[in-house]
């Protein structure tokens, strides 16, 4: 039985590319249809991970989309659940048009989800760093495509907090930290043309905490401090 595979980030800033899924043929209960008829009584989830398996493996990531999912997060197959769901609404938010903004506040809300579960019940199929890869960035795209500047503000917030989130856990280095410096640049930038300084200084620690040298995020992380040091110029800061 085939794992979730890690993203791979390419290209300019890193993103948590698609995630392959094996379909699983049994769950529950052996060979045994009996046993795993009972199973998927007793636990709903695992019938309807079957369907979502299915359409994912498939490539129908738009009738995952439709799907409504529901499960406890302690229960069997639930992570597995949230995080196709997660990974069908990114692939559709890939595509730029109506409706993207809703597509990717899908994917958040079950990253999320998915997070929680996995938290609550080990899945080995849910790789827990690689989901936290793909909250953050499907966060930043989220705020890159806010409607206004009190919509940009409060998802750049929400980013923030899920960054901090991050460095507690297994994608700390340089995720969490690389995507906390960014969005606190974010909030200096828009803020005004000046001051700042002390924030700013916070941002450049926060970026050398990432230690992003070797790592994909490692030209993303130049640039930004590239950025860092021309805004403290730009407004007098002491290096």
């Amino acid at each position: 039985m085939r794992g979730i595979k890690h993203p791979v980030a390419t290209g300019g800033r890193p993103r948590a590319f698609a995630l392959s899924v094996a379909v699983t043929a049994l769950l529950l209960g052996g060979c045994d249809p009996a046993a795993r008829t009972a199973g998927q009584l007793l636990n709903p989830t695992v019938a309807s991970l079957q369907e979502i398996k299915g359409l994912h493996t498939d490539g129908n990531f738009a009738a995952v989309v439709d799907r409504q999912v529901s499960c406890m997060p302690a229960q069997e197959g639930c992570a597995q659940l949230h995080y196709l769901k997660a990974d069908s609404c990114r692939r559709v938010a890939g595509a730029a048009g109506p409706g993207r903004r809703g597509r990717l506040d899908c994917a958040i809300e079950n990253y999320e989800a998915a997070l929680v579960a996995v938290g609550q019940r080990a899945d080995p199929l849910v790789d827990r760093r690689a989901v936290e890869i793909a909250l953050l960035d499907m966060s930043v795209q989220r705020r890159d495509a806010a409607e206004g500047a009190a919509d940009a503000a409060a998802q750049n917030a929400a980013l923030q907090r899920r960054a901090a989130a991050a460095q507690r856990g297994p994608s700390a280095r340089p995720a969490g930290f690389y995507h906390a410096a960014e969005a606190l640049m974010s909030d200096v930038v828009r803020a005004g043309t000046s001051g700042n300084c002390a924030r700013i200084d916070e941002a450049a620690r926060l970026l050398a905490e990432a230690r992003a040298d070797g790592t994909p995020y490692a030209a993303p992380a130049q640039r930004l401090a590239s950025s860092i040091e021309s805004t403290r110029r730009a407004r007098g800061c002491a290096a």
